[in-house]
């Protein structure tokens, strides 16, 4: 419920003081979600991935480069991996840009997810 995956059936939550049920937007600007399994588009590259993924959640377009540059770099991706289609990566990258995208516009909360 807390990722609104599913409504309750009664009553609510509140994440940082928000509504679960009146302030949906406004808990998605704050939230981050890392699903166990890789949520990746196999074709894309990991700077292709955390690019659209900072237009998403709003990072500005002149930030944008440097804003993922700097990301690569935190999540320590193998050196050279960033620009390869996803869909190669070792089961560990693709754990790390799973939780790089997570990440994207400094959620306050990150929900990291066991299905």
């Amino acid at each position: 419920m807390l990722t609104n995956d599913i409504y309750p059936s009664a009553g609510t939550a509140y994440l940082n003081q928000l509504n679960l049920l009146t302030d949906q937007s406004s808990i998605r600007e704050v939230t981050g979600y890392c699903a166990q399994f890789d949520t990746i588009i196999p074709t894309l590259t990991a700077r292709e991935h955390l690019q659209l993924f900072a237009r998403i959640r709003g990072v500005n377009d002149l930030e944008i480069e440097n804003y993922v540059e700097l990301l690569i770099q935190k999540l320590a991706l193998q050196q050279g991996i960033q620009d390869r289609p996803a869909g190669g990566y070792s089961g560990g990258n693709k754990r790390k840009l799973c939780l790089g995208i997570a990440l994207i516009g400094n959620p306050k909360i990150v929900f990291l997810v066991s299905l």
